[in-house]
């Protein structure tokens, strides 16, 4: 994550080449096979990337989660693909969605619209003279089944220049069909010939969404230019509308945090636009969800350091996620069914130990469960890993309590109390009642205790209470 209004994020400064890198380092390809679903909390590796720069997506299908990412092949570039079922288990991926390119895009998106699965991307597949996918426009490549992939002679874009240099690609699904982005220099193009000014370069980390009650499609970006630092959001779709800057995106002295991949953004059901973004320069400790098309505003603060926010839905109900990549963990947060309050933080170690780099990531939480993907070095090798996580519980509690005195624990979930929930101190055990409180009698001698509260479907949870 870097900081700065006036140039590119340098952890990012390849994405203007919008290619996997070739020759960066030892190729290891993952075996295929079915794996078992490994559990909430434990890292499957999908396949390899082999570049620190590869941003994964996903999307739902059915209760499934179909992935795909850029992967370095060595001398060329390909695009790959695995399916996550409900459970975690891995199918026998992964596969090539297209492999053998000269360059691909390095965020490849994927949609669903209830019977295809479609990757746009671009791309060069070649330098030779007629070559049809030669980087200019957004490509799309079709699949039933996750596992075999056509690439189509369709092109997403029409007039379309260098969209291999993409400094962000979004795509959506409309009852008229996909909607694709891409974004170069001060320009956002839009499929089929549409066109957003960002009024100066750059923009980067184009995201697309489209609101689950209106039908509207709006795009959303980061911004360095001059005058212009911060995240944007515009609608395009059924008409163009004004841009409007995201409050709190950077400062009034125009610094910035600049997200390092796609602007997180979703809908959910009821509608409206929501978007994610860091608030707080230069270390910010707050991500601010804000609703575009109302600016209605919630912040949430941020457990450790902030990178990689993410941000989807479960039913009405929205996901928050982030990772603190200097501690290799990655955080999440769900809403009430209003999308006003946020609830407990569950959090689980990135995969590898000690030193790994959580380097982009992406989630999604439909099925009530959140899937996490992140690209990630581990060792000498970087790949895309899968884990997932259950909602985290909020723990209310005095910091202290008097000996002799009545400690009282209050459980619930993005203010909704929780009844039957399991408390423990010690090796006394109880449950909340209909308040969501659980009551202890305090005794014995001074110092830390710890309270551990688990329910199910919640992550287990444990804070410290001071006794005096």
């Amino acid at each position: 994550m870097t900081a700065g209004s006036t140039a590119a994020p340098p952890r990012r400064r390849l994405a203007r080449l919008a290619v996997v890198l070739t020759a960066t380092g030892l190729l290891i390809p993952l075996a295929a096979g079915t794996a078992s679903a490994a559990g909430p909390g434990s890292w499957s590796q999908l396949g390899v990337s082999n570049s620190i720069i590869s941003t994964p997506d996903a999307t739902r299908v059915g209760s499934d989660l179909q992935v795909v990412w850029t992967q370095d092949e060595g001398n060329t570039a390909g695009v790959y693909a695995r399916t996550v079922n409900a459970a975690g288990g891995l199918d026998a991926g992964p596969s090539a969605v297209v492999s053998g390119w000269s360059t691909a895009v390095i965020d490849p998106q994927v949609v669903f619209d209830g019977a295809t699965r479609t990757t746009i991307f671009s791309g060069i597949r070649s330098t030779n003279p007629g070559e049809l996918y030669n980087g200019n426009n957004l490509y799309r490549v079709t699949s039933g089944n996750g596992a075999s992939w056509a690439l189509s002679p369709l092109q997403l874009t029409t007039g379309g220049s260098s969209a291999y240099g993409s400094y962000g690609t979004g795509a959506v699904v409309t009852p008229g069909g996909i909607v694709g982005a891409y974004t170069l220099n001060s320009d956002i193009q839009y499929s089929p010939a549409g066109t957003l000014s960002n009024g100066g370069c750059c923009a980067y980390y184009t995201s697309l969404v489209r609101d689950s009650a209106t039908g509207a499609v709006w795009a959303t970006w980061y911004s360095n230019a001059t005058g212009r630092t911060g995240t944007w959001a515009q609608q395009i779709e059924p008409s163009v509308g004004p841009a409007i800057f995201a409050p709190g995106s950077a400062t009034a002295t125009g610094n910035a945090i600049a997200p390092d991949q796609a602007v997180a953004a979703t809908s959910r059901d009821g509608g409206g636009i929501y978007i994610a973004y860091y608030v707080g320069y230069p270390s910010p400790k707050t991500i601010r969800v804000w609703r575009a098309d109302t600016g209605a505003i919630v912040d949430v603060p941020a457990a450790g350091g902030v990178e990689n926010v993410s941000l989807s839905h479960q039913g009405s109900r929205l996901w928050l996620s982030w990772t603190d990549d200097y501690d290799n963990v990655v955080f999440a947060s769900r809403s009430n069914p209003e999308a006003t309050v946020f609830g407990g933080v569950a959090s689980a170690k990135g995969p590898g130990s000690a030193g790994t780099s959580l380097w982009s990531a992406t989630s999604d939480g439909a099925t009530g469960r959140l899937d996490v993907v992140v690209n990630a070095t581990v060792g000498a090798v970087t790949s895309i890993y899968q884990t997932q996580l259950n909602p985290g519980l909020s723990i209310a509690r005095p910091g202290k309590v008097k000996r002799g005195k009545t400690l009282k624990v209050k459980i619930s979930d993005a203010g909704a109390v929780i009844k039957g929930a399991k408390v423990k101190l010690g090796t006394a055990v109880k449950k909340t009642n209909k308040k969501g409180v659980a009551a202890f009698k305090i005794s014995g001698k001074k110092g830390n205790r710890t309270i551990v509260v688990s329910y199910a479907g919640f992550t287990k949870t444990k804070v410290k209470v001071k006794v005096t």
